[in-house]
């Protein structure tokens, strides 16, 4: 069984300890996922209205994810 790297709990930790304005915190866990190889996993839609249907009519183009190992989070923005 392979491992999946991805996680949205990792995520949300990150998330929390921002939001309480926890710098410190959160570059000792950032550090701690690099080094055990865990990736804050997000799903990002583009601002259509096709993320708001759930009919066949409109595409899904524009929706993913990015996590720190993925091509998308290493692309410049």
């Amino acid at each position: 069984m392979q491992r999946y790297p991805f996680s949205f709990c990792a995520t949300v930790v990150l998330d929390l300890i921002a939001a309480m304005e926890m710098g410190e915190l959160y570059e000792e866990v950032v550090n701690d996922f690099l080094a055990v190889d865990l990736c804050p996993f997000v799903v990002e839609a583009d601002d259509t209205a096709a993320q708001y249907s759930i009919d066949d009519d409109f595409t899904d183009e524009g929706v993913g994810g990015a996590g720190w190992g993925s091509a998308a989070a290493r692309e410049p923005v």
